[in-house]
């Protein structure tokens, strides 16, 4: 019984025999307690064997067969681990429990299932073993005398002891004599005590580190208890192994001396397995190192990627499970780092000569296509910020990119293109599209940079001068010598541009909805667009005009969106053409149009056409037309009234840039 659990449980169950004495010695092999024959012998090798034939001599044997079951083993040794029964050092947690279950409650776990596992847990667990037997911890300081072999460890013990740590350390404990290791009222007697060797579970140690961190100050001026107003981390973050270790020490030894958990949040991860979702080991060589990983050794395969992509890959994945890393995985992340820095290199590049303080336009003054662009940046950044509030990285990468693809690159900066590079630098046009870049730029920087610090660093780098305003941006006082991106806090909201702060959201979603309403129409004549280049019939949607006829329109808000897209000129720039128009039903009055003259338009031969079924039984005929005038040289769309000219707005933004030279 003092080798196996289940005999142990069986004594202990018929009669309460005390077993206090172990059959197995420290090297793991038979003591005199298991009888003459056995001694030195290996418990895990011959030690067994001879066993069995003990048994069988005296007829107490019945039956033996090797079978598969459930055992601890050493990961180490690979090896099965040896039970025996030892004396050791117990906290009764009766006192505590149900308390600290009840702290439980007020802590916000990530994933949620873990609340239910650690709060099973500690509220089974009725003691706490927090004695080891290692040649290296903190010792726990008892002493045992030699006569009577009682056992010392009193309050005036530990204060004693904990004098001379502060001064000498643990090892103290080793190297001192006893005497000077005994409290004042045990000198004396000295010769009759001798140091016990247990050291204290290392998640003891670890399980008392709030202490230092959660209440910082010189240990002197630490007093038990504590003060009522008590602050506790923000978050603990470990794997899901710290269940049952420093997640539960640390909240016991909190409850213990201050009544309360010493965390706010707990976050559990996974743990990284190799490319075929098998645990890394060394001796199986599958360890993947984070060095090479970040500095790479010079081979295709592991090209050194930097902290930056690493970061991405961890916050990309489900890291509350087991997750699974190879130079594939990491290749496939580093293109969506790659996605988001040309995406800022352009919003960049698009902001010279921009300088928000002079330039950014109030929201009242934008057009709708760049309303619908702060509306989406807003909701980018509502739902980045959800999204880090529950830890979920994952899903903040995926609404970046989704953003920066989709509404963005795809629709927003694709219809813009031709206003940044071919407006005036003095067109109000041009300053509303680079106050809407400014603020993607900030807000896809804001919601990268705790991911990927350096890609912000390098964008701060480059334009330091757009993240200094602090009428946008809260700047950090204690931060004021340092020039970085992470000297200003998070801006609040990080979208909204000059006032309109009342109406903003109102006035935002409806622009949503303008924009969301002629995006088929988009989506259908790009189609038209595809099969023509691949005809060989155009080579740039510059080079055509769009012509629909509402032939049957039941929704008047769909209806008023095109009119008033197409009169503007944003249904053009959103589909990339040099002019639109709308005809009535008849098909002989235009509705809205951008093109001075319709009438000509309506004559030119047909390109390609469609028909595009929208909602409420709503239908618009799109043809593709070529248009009558000449390709500007400058901005390569067919409004030049003469051939190998300029049209009027690339000839004003010429002159505009010759007279600003002169200045």
């Amino acid at each position: 019984p003092g080798h196996g659990f289940e005999d142990y449980e069986v004594c202990e169950a018929h009669g309460g025999i005390k077993i206090n004495v172990s059959p197995v010695d420290d090297s793991g092999r038979f003591s005199e307690a298991a009888g003459e024959d056995l001694v030195g012998r290996d418990v895990l090798g011959e030690g067994s064997s001879i066993v069995i034939k003990k048994l069988k001599s005296t007829g107490a044997y019945v039956f033996s067969q090797p079978y598969f079951h459930r055992y601890p083993y050493d990961w180490r040794a690979k090896k099965p681990v040896i039970v025996r029964v030892t004396d050791q050092w117990f906290v009764d947690l009766s006192p505590i429990r149900s308390k600290a279950a009840s702290e439980l409650k007020s802590v916000k776990m990530f994933p949620p299932k873990s609340v239910q596992r650690i709060s099973q847990m500690v509220s089974r667990r009725v003691q706490w073993c927090i004695s080891r037997q290692r040649s290296w911890g903190v010792p726990i300081p008892a002493f045992r005398n030699r006569e009577t072999g009682e056992i010392v460890l009193t309050a005036e013990s530990i204060e004693h002891f904990a004098d001379i740590v502060s001064r000498h350390g643990c090892n103290a404990w080793w190297n001192h004599p006893v005497k000077s290791l005994l409290p004042p009222s045990l000198k004396s007697d000295a010769k009759n005590f001798e140091k016990m060797t247990d050291t204290l579970d290392v998640w003891f140690d670890s399980g008392s580190s709030w202490s230092s961190v959660v209440y910082p100050g010189k240990e002197s001026s630490y007093s038990y208890p504590f003060n009522e107003e008590k602050s506790v981390a923000d978050l603990y973050l470990e794997g899901s192994d710290q269940h049952r270790g420093w997640f539960q020490s640390s909240l016991l030894t909190s409850v213990a001396v201050t009544n309360q958990a010493p965390y706010k949040h707990l976050v559990t991860h996974g743990f990284v397995l190799d490319g075929e979702g098998k645990k890394m080991s060394k001796s199986l060589g599958n360890v993947v190192d984070p060095t090479l990983i970040i500095q790479g050794n010079g081979s295709r395969q592991w090209p050194g990627y930097g902290v930056d992509l690493m970061r991405y890959w961890l916050a990309s994945t489900d890291w509350s499970a087991d997750i699974s890393v190879s130079p594939e995985i990491l290749k496939k992340c580093s293109e969506g780092v790659r996605r988001l820095r040309n995406g800022l290199k352009f919003m960049i590049g698009s902001l010279n000569g921009f300088d928000p303080a002079v330039d950014a336009l109030p929201y009242s003054a934008l057009r709708k296509v760049d309303q619908f662009a702060i509306g989406k940046l807003s909701s980018l950044d509502t739902e980045v910020r959800q999204a880090y509030e529950s830890y979920n990285t994952a899903k903040v990468l995926s609404l970046l990119q989704n953003t920066l693809s989709n509404d963005l690159s795809s629709i927003y900066f694709e219809s813009v293109k031709d206003v940044l590079y071919c407006d005036s630098i003095l067109n109000s046009r041009r300053r509303a599209v680079q106050t809407v870049v400014w603020r993607a730029l900030l807000t896809v920087t804001q919601s990268a940079a705790p991911v990927l610090p350096h890609l912000a660093e390098d964008v701060y780098n480059h334009a330091p001068e757009l993240f200094k305003l602090d009428r946008y941006i809260k700047h950090d006082a204690s931060m004021t010598d340092t020039p970085s991106f992470f000297g200003h806090s998070w801006a609040l909201p990080s979208v909204c541009v000059k006032g309109d702060a009342d109406q903003f959201p109102h006035v935002m979603l409806q622009s949503i909805k303008h924009i969301d309403q002629v995006l088929p129409i988009r989506s259908s004549v790009m189609k038209i667009f595809e099969e023509l280049r691949q005809a060989g019939k155009i080579s740039s949607s510059g080079e055509t005009c769009i012509v629909m006829q509402a032939k049957v329109l039941k929704e008047e808000d769909a209806l008023n969106s095109i009119v008033e897209l197409t009169a503007t000129g944003e249904l053009s720039q959103i589909c990339g053409v040099s002019g639109t128009v709308l005809l009535n039903s008849a098909g002989d009055k235009p509705l809205s149009s951008d093109w001075k003259d319709f009438k000509s338009l309506a004559t030119q031969s047909v390109l390609g056409e469609s028909v595009l079924e929208m909602p409420e039984g709503s239908q618009l005929n799109i043809s593709i037309r070529r248009p009558n005038s000449s390709r500007c040289a400058r901005c390569r769309l067919h409004t030049a009234p003469l051939e190998s000219g300029l049209c009027n707005r690339c000839e004003q933004a010429v002159n505009d840039y010759l007279a600003a030279q002169k200045l």
